[in-house]
């Protein structure tokens, strides 16, 4: 319960003047999380922040199958705010959620994203 409570602290006070901090301190939470459930809360806390790091970050946890389905929904999110400001970063990711994805919305709504750039 502490867990979560802290997850929904870091998520729910963000600021401009601590937005950096945050995703760090998501990021650095995210190992510590003891069962899928919390995880799952991480990573969608994380995709509420349009930033290189989250986009990375969450790359990289693509080949847990227990994660996957949240992973890709946060992506989503991500690509979707980061798209006009960073389209190089965000494309490959794009191109890979539409051409691997086995959710049918995933594949439609990254089609979406690549056809507006």
């Amino acid at each position: 319960l502490a867990f979560r409570a802290y997850i929904r602290m870091l998520d729910d006070s963000v600021t401009q003047a601590n937005r950096k901090n945050s995703i760090d301190a998501l990021i650095a939470v995210y190992p510590m999380a003891p069962r899928v459930e919390e995880k799952k809360i991480v990573i969608g806390a994380i995709g509420h922040f349009d930033d290189i790091a989250t986009l990375t970050f969450l790359q990289t946890l693509m080949t847990n199958p227990d994660l996957k389905a949240e992973v890709e929904v946060s992506l989503i999110q991500i690509c979707e705010k980061l798209l006009p400001q960073n389209p190089s970063a965000v494309k490959p990711v794009l191109e890979s959620l539409k051409n691997t994805s086995s959710n049918e919305s995933i594949k439609k709504k990254a089609g979406e994203l690549l056809a507006l750039n």
